[in-house]
């Protein structure tokens, strides 16, 4: 019914201004054409009388025009009926009807009609009487007041045997080149009533143009909606529903429809965000069994980042932001005993599950930090008996290899570290890392250190200490400390630093470049006879000493400083010369060439040799033990030679067991007595060349000078004679004599001093 308008309301207005502007046209006083009381026009016996319409008798007054009946005022009419309504209350008095036909009882104060009128409209109610009304057939339009209780109303009503609908049309010059300028004119909104009678539609858009009707109870055919005045009152703290779109696919009747859906039922049967019902508001997504048309359980959820390019990420939360510090900011604050800011959980028949996996990369900046991980704890309470723990890793669970913290490095170009820990603690301990272990049954490593690196320098565990000012009493400084508190019992060991290596060149269980020290003054090596083969005694031994070459000598730590040489004057072996003697007593040591950070060669790699002194321990005792045998050997030929001499002296012309003496003898006047060590000595000694022997006589006697070899066997006397008390020296020739050592006995009345003296090669 979209002639039922507000155009109706001007036309009302306009024949009400007609009225009030019409003029009688009679031009006789007191005319009263109608009989006595009635007249039309005016009686001029009041100066400026208005002009009248005037019928004193109870009756209506009709208006006509060609012949038409066009208008009617109704008299007096006091408790009327119409038609359904029988309560003889209605009052119909004054009421103005226009129309074709006219309306002969008008229901309101003014009434228009068109087309028939069979009777009181269907939608006529009995407040309706201070307005417009404007009828239709059955149809009706009402505009005006209504009183309902003590309260006045402004009401527009409209009403049918139907549900045609009451619309809102702007119109403008009909050129069609709008909507608007159509002759239907623009349907701004409309109101329709359901079938039902119950409830009534508005619609906002152009329902005619598009050929649509309103269905819901706020229907918006297309465009926006737009609330300008946001309400800035206090939030909501209470339960609550919130308001939806329905996407369901065209032609469905439910597409676009408002809806309400709890918080914690949001969008739940799709997967998307759910807030859970009850004390809490926990809120889920991408959980539910598989959709191809909503997030599930197999899908994956970014923020700040468009998967469309990406079928397959790598995580099910991607996080991506260009402007903040930080991905994902933790704050929390609890009040329990433990708290975690992220707590990550991994389940599954993975090959390699990781709780967290963490990737940082760095880009074109030079000289800056690149962290995968930067964990920081800070404590702000009183400091007691408590755990500050930048990062806290703990392994569990029945695995064959189990670690609490990981860290793994590659691509570096000067300085690569698996895991690094520093400790800036001014306390009264402090470590960069710290290995504890409270379990294990074959082997447990507070700190466990494994290279597989093809490095130049790759080591398991390496420690380095550094102090920007070395200084005040008492302080030890360790690169690597190892302390053991454990007293073994048998079938046990406790050992503060262990190392481990196989028995091939270059390689060594420990390696020091530099000194070492031990409170126990000794170095325990492995000696059990079940762990040798071939035993056999050393022979020769100290053939063998006697070759060896001992040598005061400084190391060259100028040349060499990266060999943290001993500075202090040596005493020992040349490794070249004991080589030649004990081979197996000297090994070649490579030692690799160091770089700078640019990869240049700040130290080249040299092989040295090295010496294990404790080697000659054995030869040393050995030797002892010759010398010992020796010893003995001449303590029963001295014997013997006291029996020779006390029968050379019983008989000094009789032969001697010893060659005659060789040499001259040369006294040093002017001498007193040596001490009893110096009574006998040979310089040099050794020698290549022929010596000179010194001796002492503390009292006059008959004195001899023999040598033995080294097997006691006596070789020659270089001197007998008696001789005064002095000192004297005599020319050792010994060019005939081998290399080796041999002994120089000087007898004073049977009396034996002796002297080794070893022949080298020249």
């Amino acid at each position: 019914m979209r002639t039922k308008n507000f155009l109706r309301s001007s036309m009302m207005a306009g024949c009400m201004l007609v009225l009030a502007a019409g003029h009688a046209q009679v031009t006789t006083p007191n005319n009263q054409p109608f009989g006595a009381g009635n007249f039309v026009g005016w009686d001029n016996t009041v100066t400026n009388d208005p002009l009248q319409i005037k019928h004193e008798a109870n009756q209506p007054i009709q208006w006509y025009t060609n012949n038409v009946h066009r208008m009617v005022l109704t008299p007096t009419l006091v408790n009327q009926n119409w038609a359904w309504y029988q309560q003889n209350n209605l009052n119909l008095s004054g009421h103005l009807g226009i129309g074709n036909p006219v309306p002969q009882r008008p229901l309101t104060y003014l009434h228009l009609n068109s087309a028939s009128l069979t009777g009181i409209t269907v939608g006529y109610r009995p407040w309706m009487r201070v307005g417009v009304f404007s009828t239709q057939g059955s149809d009706g339009l009402y505009t005006g007041m209504r009183l309902r209780g003590s309260q006045t109303q402004g009401v527009v009503n409209w009403s049918d045997d139907t549900t045609d609908p009451l619309s809102f049309v702007f119109t403008s010059t009909p050129d069609n080149t709008s909507v608007a300028n159509t002759l239907d004119g623009l349907e701004i909104a409309r109101m329709v009533p359901a079938a039902n009678g119950n409830e009534g539609y508005m619609g906002v858009g152009d329902f005619f143009t598009a050929a649509a009707v309103p269905t819901e109870r706020f229907h918006v055919l297309n465009g926006r909606v737009r609330i300008e005045g946001l309400p800035n009152d206090t939030e909501h703290s209470g339960a609550y529903k919130v308001m939806v779109v329905d996407d369901a696919p065209v032609p469905s009747a439910e597409r676009g429809v408002v809806k309400w859906r709890t918080p914690s039922a949001l969008w739940a049967t799709d997967c998307r965000w759910r807030m859970n019902t009850g004390a809490n508001n926990h809120l889920s997504t991408a959980f539910a069994a598989a959709d191809p048309n909503c997030p599930d359980y197999a899908d994956a959820v970014a923020i700040g980042l468009d998967l469309s390019g990406i079928p397959s990420p790598n995580g099910k939360l991607t996080v991506l932001t260009n402007n903040r510090r930080y991905g994902i900011d933790v704050a929390q604050v609890t009040t329990t005993s433990t708290g975690s800011g992220i707590n990550v959980v991994v389940n599954g028949p993975f090959n390699t599950p990781r709780g967290i996996e963490v990737e940082s990369r760095k880009g074109a900046v030079a000289n800056a930090d690149n962290r995968g991980v930067f964990a920081t704890a800070i404590s702000t309470g009183a400091a007691g008996d408590d755990f500050n723990f930048g990062v806290f890793g703990a392994a569990q669970g029945p695995v064959s290899r189990s670690r609490g913290v990981h860290g793994e490095s590659s691509g570096a170009t000067f300085f690569g570290l698996g895991g690094e820990f520093i400790s800036n603690d001014d306390s009264q301990y402090a470590a960069g890392a710290e290995g504890y272990v409270t379990g294990g049954q074959f082997t447990a490593d507070g700190l466990w250190g494994y290279s597989v690196s093809n490095a130049d320098v790759s080591s398991g565990v390496r420690g380095l200490v550094a102090t920007p000012s070395p200084s005040g009493a008492n302080k030890r400084y360790n690169g690597v400390m190892g302390v053991s508190l454990v007293t073994p019992a048998a079938t046990q060991r406790a050992c503060g630093v262990y190392g481990d290596a196989p028995t091939v060149t270059d390689s060594w269980a420990i390696y020091s470049n530099g000194s070492q020290f031990s409170t126990t003054a000794g170095t325990w090596s492995t000696s059990d006879a079940s762990l040798k083969l071939n035993i056999r005694p050393v022979e020769n031994a100290m053939d063998v000493l006697m070759q060896m070459n001992p040598k005061r000598y400084s190391f060259d730590t100028e040349g060499f400083p990266h060999l943290n040489l001993a500075t202090e004057e040596q005493i020992g072996f040349i490794a070249q010369d004991l080589e030649q003697v004990v081979p197996g007593m000297v090994r070649d040591v490579y030692i690799p060439a160091e770089l700078d950070s640019a990869g240049q060669v700040v130290h080249a790699s040299m092989t040295i040799k090295a010496v294990n002194t404790e080697g000659i321990t054995p030869l040393i005792v050995a030797g002892m033990q010759e010398q010992n045998a020796v010893i003995e050997e001449l303590r029963a030929q001295l014997s013997e030679l006291r029996e020779q001499v006390a029968a050379c002296c019983a008989n000094p012309d009789g032969n001697r067991a010893l060659q005659q003496p060789t040499g001259t003898i040369e006294e040093l006047p002017g001498t007193t007595p040596a001490a009893k060590d110096g009574l006998l000595r040979i310089i040099p000694n050794p020698f290549s060349e022929p010596p000179t022997v010194h001796y002492t006589l503390e009292r006059g006697g008959r004195a001899q000078l023999l040598v033995h070899g080294s097997d006691g066997r006596g070789l020659r006397v270089l001197h007998e004679a008696a001789m005064e008390p002095g000192s004297y020296q005599l020319l050792w020739d010994t060019n005939a004599l081998a290399p080796g050592m041999y002994y120089v006995t000087l007898l004073l009345d049977g009396q034996p001093v002796v002297e080794k003296a070893v022949k080298v090669a020249r």
